[in-house]
């Protein structure tokens, strides 16, 4: 499975909107929203929120060294 992060773009009111992101593990791009979507959708005052997916970024996963 690879790391996605999924941007979402909110409208609560006209002249208000954020742009919440999920980070989920996923096998594909499609996979990765649908679950970026079941999180957002996970607090039950999100549900009804307009909005739309406006980006998909695999994350790659940094390798950090120590130093002995």
């Amino acid at each position: 499975m690879k790391k996605y992060r999924v941007m979402f773009e909110t409208f609560i009111h006209p002249a208000f909107f954020f742009h919440p992101c999920y980070i989920v593990e996923a096998n594909n791009v499609e996979e990765a929203k649908e679950k970026a979507q079941e999180a957002f959708n996970s607090h039950p005052n999100n549900v009804k929120l307009q909005r739309e997916i406006v980006d998909v970024e695999e994350l790659m996963e940094q390798i950090r060294r120590r130093k002995r």
